[in-house]
């Protein structure tokens, strides 16, 4: 009898330890499956993020091709020139504040540009001349390409360029993307530029007249020969651009420009050798407000 319990009993040993494997193996399957799922999980959220990222290539890609057009507009710029070219140089150079803190975005090259022009060639450690080179104009390339510059029609002139039937610079702008500070901020009422797509225009609050006449400042006579002189001025808003000459009182001849600007320069020709001119400065801003500077004198060469 004691020998068939000891039998059974060791039977009973062989039995348990060939079943642990089966009780470990299923534990192991068990740990697999829960692995699989896993990575099934991962590999999916993978392809979401793959087609994500194909579709901000696609898109970048589309700007890319889009202001490819644009940025050809931009050739080596100097002081004196204007066009669509000169508004996005200012526009990319207004991104940063201390490069373009006063932010004039009026498509004409003026003293104001060539200055942030220079800190801008500083900030890059290129060669300061004021003046958009080759150095410059590769720098200013990738920076339009990172900052997504687009264009779009601009019906209602939210640009305030008193256009309608233009197109206006637009900035894309990535979803968890800031736009840059500079553009962001408002000058005189003024947004640097607009996300694409999106209008500046609200209802909610009534438009304000302006009664304010600007403020003529900074009054210089430059490059005077003995037939012209050069006149500049400053305003603190955006008009036009007229000088009253003569030798005597009342002026009666003029020169200027009705484009809307803050940094004026009317260059006067056909005076006569060593004579005293008498001039008088007129600027009006978009509401026809009128500023009139006292009258100021130069002598020719």
């Amino acid at each position: 009898m004691r020998k068939f319990l000891s039998i059974l009993v060791a039977g009973s040993l062989v039995v348990e330890s060939l079943l642990a494997p089966v009780s470990v193996m299923a534990q192991t399957t068990t740990s697999s499956a829960d692995i699989s799922a896993l990575i099934a999980q991962i590999e999916a959220q993978i392809k979401i993020l793959q087609a994500q990222i194909e579709a901000l290539r696609a898109a970048r890609a589309q700007v890319a091709s889009t202001t490819q057009q644009t940025i050809g507009l931009i050739r080596q710029l100097r002081e004196g020139l204007s066009g669509d070219d000169v508004r996005l140089l200012q526009i990319l150079l207004a991104a940063d504040l201390d490069i373009y803190p006063e932010a004039l975005i009026t498509g004409f090259f003026g003293r104001k540009t060539a200055e942030a022009v220079r800190r801008f060639q500083r900030k890059h450690g290129l060669p300061m001349v004021g003046n958009v080179g080759p150095l410059t104009l590769e720098k200013l390339r990738k920076l339009l390409e990172e900052r997504g510059v687009n264009k779009e029609k601009d019906d209602d002139d939210d640009d305030n360029d008193g256009r309608r039937d233009d197109e206006r610079f637009c900035v894309i702008v990535p979803p968890g993307h800031l736009i840059a500070p500079g553009w962001n901020k408002k000058h005189d009422g003024r947004v640097i530029i607009r996300e694409c797509g999106r209008s500046g225009k609200t209802t909610s609050t009534p438009p304000v007249i302006d009664t304010t006449a600007p403020i003529i400042s900074e009054i210089e006579i430059d490059d005077r020969t003995s037939s012209g002189a050069k006149i500049k001025w400053d305003t603190n808003e955006f008009a036009t651009s007229f000088v009253w000459f003569g030798t005597t009182a009342p002026l009666t001849q003029s020169a200027g420009s009705n484009v809307l600007e803050r940094d004026h320069s009317i260059r006067l020709t056909g005076l006569s050798a060593s004579t005293t001119y008498i001039f008088q400065l007129v600027s009006k801003d978009a509401s026809g407000n009128t500023a009139t500077s006292s009258q100021q004198s130069f002598t020719t060469n």
